[in-house]
């Protein structure tokens, strides 16, 4: 029997991402983009079929759910307008649909489901960040919805019987990724010639390719790996370093400009998490951080 997977949020930076390689381990994929916000450009290819719908709308899941009957389930849709989502109550509606997901899911005989999670589930003070053992305590509104909503998944599975999974991402960066945040801004103004204002630098990140993310992301779907598991790079890198790589790539290193914004209040110092959970899947990321950045560069130029 040929396992059939729905992918929500199938048209969102990271969801569109898992495709490929979810086709490429065998499943049979169906997809779901919002009706509001339908990429102009979708992935086609055999075995992937599309669905547009409002997953808010009462009912809509439920009822795609009973009609396609999916043994696995990435669930990678959420509130994700840029600076807003920490503080939006629209987070309060994706926990509500995360449990009519568990319930439906189950119902109608689900396995496995795997959902996308994030690094502001923990206590950021910590620093470097270990599924198990670093603190569960987020400082977000964001962060402690997530968690409710890995902590409903968790308890459901442990009452339903289907087998379940958070990836928590840290820091993805490439093709499709909102153009207000730091890669792409740098990547855009530089394409255009012109200088890229930062604060210092000097915070440590965790950023990792979308491409290596969403092979994470499949790799933990195919496996049999519970609970919370990091989807990083586990590799310490400044923000300082990423900004003035990219200014090397595009030939402008001089319209790297350090320091002329002020940092924001309160920014942790470092945000890593370790990744020795996800590679015991057999998982690996396949880019380094220049080539990565590189074809980043080069994608965002062509926009």
């Amino acid at each position: 029997m040929t396992a059939r997977l729905l992918v929500t949020g199938g048209g969102g930076f990271i969801g569109r991402h898992c495709l490929a390689p979810a086709l490429a381990a065998g499943f049979e994929v169906w997809a779901t983009t919002s009706t509001h916000s339908a990429p102009a450009s979708r992935p086609e290819a055999a075995n992937l079929h599309w669905r547009s719908l409002d997953l808010l709308c009462p009912g809509a899941l439920e009822a795609l759910i009973c009609e396609i009957k999916p043994t696995h389930v990435l669930h990678m849709a959420w509130e994700t307008t840029h600076g807003s989502y920490w503080t939006s109550p629209a987070n309060l509606d994706w926990l509500a649909l995360g449990t009519r997901l568990f319930k439906s899911f189950a119902e109608e005989g689900g396995k496995r489901l795997v959902c996308a999670g994030t690094c502001a589930e923990y206590d950021w003070s910590s620093g470097y960040m270990v599924e198990g053992v670093t603190p569960e305590r987020p400082a977000t509104f964001y962060g402690r919805i997530k968690l409710a909503h890995h902590q409903a998944m968790t308890a459901t599975a442990d009452l339903l019987g289907f087998s379940a999974a958070t990836g928590r991402i840290f820091f993805a960066y490439g093709p499709y990724e909102n153009p207000s945040r730091i890669i792409p801004y740098a990547c855009a103004q530089l394409a255009r010639g012109e200088p890229a204002e930062f604060g210092t630098g000097r915070f440590y990140r965790d950023f990792m390719h979308v491409e290596d993310v969403a092979a994470g992301f499949v790799a933990l779907l195919k496996s049999d790996v519970m609970g919370a598991c990091n989807i990083g790079s586990a590799t310490p890198e400044t923000l300082a370093n990423i900004v003035t790589t990219i200014g090397t790539i595009a030939g402008l290193p001089e319209f790297i400009r350090l320091g002329a914004r002020p940092d924001r209040p309160g920014d942790p110092p470092m945000l890593v998490g370790d990744n020795a959970k996800l590679r015991s899947t057999g998982w690996a990321p396949r880019w380094n951080l220049g080539d990565g950045l590189a074809q980043s560069f080069e994608w965002f130029r062509s926009q």
